[in-house]
């Protein structure tokens, strides 16, 4: 999580307190809410390889709605477990594919080899943020640095979608992923070596 968003995460927590406490009352399982985002994610994804970008962003968000709820609710209930902060971790992978593979396959569809080659670009890279990450972390060294993490990805994503410059935020999600592996790399390098 970069520092942006971490500055952040004790308004949007006060913000979403009153949702925290109705799904409580209701007995939700943080790891539904989980499985809940990539089903909304998968449907705003095949909206977008449809073609129909304002619906499918908007879906877009109300997924990433759900993802930013669930780590929030299992801290919340006290809930929080291994195998959820795995399956989490798990999901957070295809809901940063399927957006970007619905645009590869709009791309691609309409013989568009630039617009496939730029989500190529941004969906390698943008797994190349998270493995960076976990492979150090299995290392025993934790990486703090990262200025285009998952949530800028996901933002720069659905409003590129949202205003139909599909290309432009493949190509910004491709080059900040790329920086921050970069940058994550060479943080590894020096506290591996």
């Amino acid at each position: 999580m970069s520092s942006f968003v971490k500055s952040l995460k004790p308004t949007f927590e006060k913000a979403i307190y009153p949702i925290l406490v109705f799904l409580k009352e209701k007995n939700i399982n943080p790891n539904a809410i989980s499985l809940g985002g990539v089903i909304v994610i998968s449907i705003g994804s095949f909206l977008i390889y449809k073609g129909y970008n304002h619906i499918g962003a908007i879906i877009l968000f109300l997924g990433g709605l759900f993802d930013a709820l669930d780590g929030a609710f299992a801290r919340f209930t006290n809930k929080s477990s291994s195998f959820g902060a795995f399956l989490d971790s798990t999901i957070d992978r295809i809901s940063d594919a399927l957006p970007i593979g619905a645009m590869i396959l709009f791309f691609s569809k309409a013989q568009d080899i630039e617009g496939v080659f730029l989500g190529l670009l941004a969906l390698v890279f943008s797994f190349s943020v998270s493995y960076t990450k976990a492979r150090s972390h299995s290392l025993g060294v934790d990486i703090p640095v990262g200025v285009f993490e998952r949530t800028e990805r996901f933002i720069v994503i659905a409003l590129s979608i949202f205003f139909g410059f599909y290309k432009l935020g493949l190509l910004i999600v491709g080059i900040g992923a790329f920086y921050t592996t970069l940058e994550r790399i060479f943080y590894a390098k020096k506290h591996l070596s």
